[in-house]
């Protein structure tokens, strides 16, 4: 997952990005890379297209906007760490290609990477120890609760993110 954090860690010093909320749409257009907001079926949340030079990103119209930012991050995961080919779909759900009924379980590795490339991305980890250290004589539930509306990410993102970064237990 080291390759995965530097790539993310690449894009955010190329964009000078380094408080958060990451503006993830601008990361998008900084690679070409268009996106809609659509109507995509049920369980669909998001799903990256090639066609010719054309890059397009679409995402549920109907998914809260901190889903709708982690899914946008997901799908820049399987951009630049997977590539996606002309004429190619990858969905973030339901897909016959890459997602099943069992990839929120975090067995396929490119959905485990595209996972850990949008938390490393929106999430960073400079960003989230630098967040973590100001909080004084909170709870555990509150800190996650404020960090996760600093950060502009779902309140389980960033449990998920403060778990894997070890901060926590170090509370």
């Amino acid at each position: 997952m080291k390759r995965v954090e530097k790539v993310a860690s690449e894009i955010l010093s190329e964009l000078n990005i380094s408080i958060p909320p990451v503006p993830i749409e601008k990361i998008a257009e900084s690679l070409n890379i268009k996106v809609k907001y659509e109507v995509l079926g049920e369980n669909v949340s998001g799903v990256i297209f090639r066609k010719n030079n054309s890059v397009v990103i679409g995402i549920s119209a109907f998914d809260p906007p901190v889903r709708q930012r982690f899914t946008i991050a997901h799908e820049l995961g399987h951009f630049l760490l997977h590539g996606v080919k002309k004429d190619e779909f990858l969905f973030i759900e339901n897909s016959r290609h890459y997602r099943d009924n069992h990839s929120s379980e975090g067995i396929y590795k490119k959905e485990i990477e595209a996972n850990s490339f949008a938390a490393s991305l929106l999430m960073p980890e400079d960003m989230v120890r630098n967040e973590f250290y100001k909080f004084n004589d909170i709870s555990p539930t509150d800190l996650t609760k404020k960090m996760a509306k600093k950060f502009n990410v779902s309140e389980v993102a960033m449990s998920i993110r403060l778990e894997n970064l070890k901060l926590l237990y170090a509370y």
